[in-house]
């Protein structure tokens, strides 16, 4: 368990973002977290602890919205209508 201490400065690392944490993308996700409280406070914690963790200090679930606000509707119907067909095709009867 994090001290109260060490839940303010997870804090301002979350903040910071992923990104100033070593990750390439700019969501956090649990194992992430669980790996930087590991790294920075010695502290090894379970997915479901940190979640709890994240609880505890007011923080919840942020999911990204379902399109991107720079996303181009023609092209992406054009996508659909030429390539995804193709790679369905290719994807049937593989195991996984």
């Amino acid at each position: 368990m994090l001290t109260d201490r060490q839940l303010e400065q997870l804090a301002k690392l979350l903040k910071a973002g992923s990104p100033a944490a070593g990750y390439a993308t700019d969501m956090w996700k649990l194992p992430q977290i669980g790996a930087l409280i590991r790294r920075e406070f010695g502290v090894r914690l379970a997915v479901s602890s940190v979640w709890r963790t994240l609880q505890r200090m007011g923080w919840s679930v942020q999911r990204p919205t379902s399109r991107d606000r720079q996303q181009n509707p023609a092209g992406v119907m054009q996508w659909k209508q030429t390539r995804w067909p193709s790679r369905s095709k290719s994807l049937r009867g593989k195991d996984y």
